[in-house]
């Protein structure tokens, strides 16, 4: 990258072999259809859901390394937030979370995206937007095909 460019926030910490794993996760049927769920994840949900719910579990797991993750990127190459060029690291923390997983299959697979407490602000459908537009740069042929 050139050093006036700025890094794009995008799904974090999934190399080549982690994001094939997810694409064959999420695959449905024989064809090249895939199924993935996205949730805007926020604090409060988490603190409150986190015994009763198998998907918050997930989640606080998937978050966990992310934030293991993050705590021991170098300066400058930490995640960024989802809809900002906000930086996480053991000192900037993010407020929420935009997480997504293959829908056909369960087990601790996703992608995590951390919000920075500006942008946690928004709306759970304007951060869900702004994910599939990131989503797109991986997948271009994404749609949406409704909400839980």
């Amino acid at each position: 990258m050139h050093p006036t460019q700025k890094r794009r926030a995008s799904p974090q910490f999934l190399n080549r072999k982690q994001a094939r794993k997810f694409h064959k996760a999420a695959r449905v049927g024989s064809g090249h259809r895939t199924v993935m769920e996205v949730a805007v994840v926020r604090r409060d949900a988490m603190i409150g859901g986190l015994g009763r719910d198998p998907a918050f579990r997930t989640f606080a797991h998937l978050i966990a390394q992310f934030l293991a993750a993050s705590d021991n990127s170098p300066a400058g190459h930490g995640p960024l937030c989802l809809a900002c060029d906000t930086e996480f690291s053991a000192r900037v923390l993010p407020a929420d979370f935009l997480i997504t997983t293959p829908g056909a299959a369960k087990g601790g697979i996703g992608m995590v995206t951390g919000v920075c407490t500006r942008c946690a602000a928004q709306s759970d459908a304007e951060l869900a937007a702004i994910g599939l537009r990131r989503l797109r740069q991986i997948w271009p042929d994404l749609r949406p095909v409704g909400t839980a």
